[in-house]
């Protein structure tokens, strides 16, 4: 499925999740009017959990109306008191922390949500976490602070792990599920799916009545996986541009700088920190004029890129309904369990395997051990 394809399929659901409600009201049908309700009312609910981690996703998902100019000013005081208890905690997951980082930005009001709290309590609490380190040195190699950029620099490359928040987690979709299932969706909001299913993917066939019914049936658990999709796209990444620009500026830090690229690629589970780590040698060997090592790192990123590429193509399924919903929810499993690689592999031999039982000759073509770089 194309990049533009699947951004307007999910939009439907990504408005729910993103806008604000109050001028939606003024804007939008009742099916859409319907979704927006459902979604602030998950993420309320999200708010309102004993769960710091659920309440850091609900942040993220509602924290918007802090800046939204005709935002529910009984949403933006629930929002202020659920950053004043995380703020309040200090048992705060690593994964809380990180959301909390992303949450609180400069755009906010003053005294909102202060994200060098969170900053300085990720560093605290977590200082084995190479991921930690990375917000702050963003932060000080754009104010020119040379000496703190050194010293975070060298606290990475002694750290032994690495983590990565970026993918929600299974107490996040157990809540989703859990909260779907005391507030199903409305007949509008299946109705309008049902609508934008069939132009999707049914726009030129003649339907049964027997298929439609099917298909509506099929609804609500499409626009339960869609929502999931959206939730993983609405996750923060972590925020590597601060690393780069130290190492390709500093020679003084070439040794460092080399020893967390090697961690990268070895400790990193989704392909950005993998790709940054080789990277990174890469601009490093490039200004330093070393023009054979920079070839071979060059080589070496653009071989995982491809990499990328071809797993990229082999789970590229123009349905992601259907048979294909179960595979979704597996590959998400897998990637909160071992990464976003390991993800797409897994939903690779999943389409691979099925395709062996049709025709073992054809199915070659989708064997993802053809796709892998190690």
């Amino acid at each position: 499925m194309s990049n533009m394809k699947f951004k307007a399929m999910v939009g439907f659901c990504l408005m729910g999740l993103m806008g604000d409600f109050a001028f939606a009201a003024q804007h939008e049908t009742k099916p859409e009017l319907d979704e927006l309700s459902w979604d602030q009312q998950f993420q309320l609910h999200l708010l309102n959990s004993d769960d710091s981690d659920l309440q850091a996703f609900g942040l993220l998902q509602l924290s918007s109306v802090l800046t939204a100019p005709m935002a529910d000013e009984r949403v933006v005081k629930q929002v202020k008191k659920a950053i004043k208890s995380l703020s309040e905690r200090g048992d705060l997951s690593s994964q809380a922390l990180f959301i909390m980082t992303n949450v609180c930005h400069s755009q906010l009001e003053p005294g909102v949500c202060d994200q060098s709290y969170f900053i300085a309590k990720q560093l605290q609490d977590y200082p084995d976490d190479m991921a930690v380190y990375l917000s702050p040195l963003n932060q000080a190699f754009q104010l020119e602070i040379e000496g703190e950029v050194f010293d975070l620099v060298k606290q990475m490359a002694a750290t032994p792990y690495l983590s990565n928040h970026s993918h929600y987690s299974q107490a996040y979709e157990d809540a989703l599920h859990s909260y779907f299932k005391q507030h199903p969706f409305s007949d509008s909001m299946i109705d309008e799916a049902l609508v934008e299913h069939l132009n999707w993917f049914h726009r030129d066939d003649e339907i049964s009545e027997e298929l439609l019914e099917g298909l509506r049936q099929n609804m609500p658990e499409n626009i339960l996986l869609i929502k999931m999709i959206v939730s993983e796209l609405s996750m923060p990444i972590l925020p590597y541009k601060g690393l780069m620009d130290a190492c390709r500026t500093y020679d003084e830090l070439s040794e460092e700088c080399l020893t967390i690229a090697d961690k990268l690629t070895s400790l990193s589970k989704d392909y950005i920190g993998i790709i940054i780590g080789l990277a990174i040698p890469e601009q490093m060997y490039e200004a330093q004029g070393l023009i054979q090592k920079h070839q071979e790192a060059l080589f070496n990123k653009e071989q995982k890129k491809a990499e990328v590429a071809c797993l990229g193509k082999l789970v590229n399924v123009s349905d992601i309904f259907g048979e294909n919903r179960s595979d979704m929810s597996e590959r998400f499993k897998v990637t909160r369990q071992a990464g976003e690689r390991a993800g797409m592999i897994h939903h690779a031999n999943l389409l691979y395997q099925r395709a062996l039982l049709q025709d073992a000759e054809q199915a070659e073509a989708m064997n993802p051990e053809h796709c892998l770089v190690e």
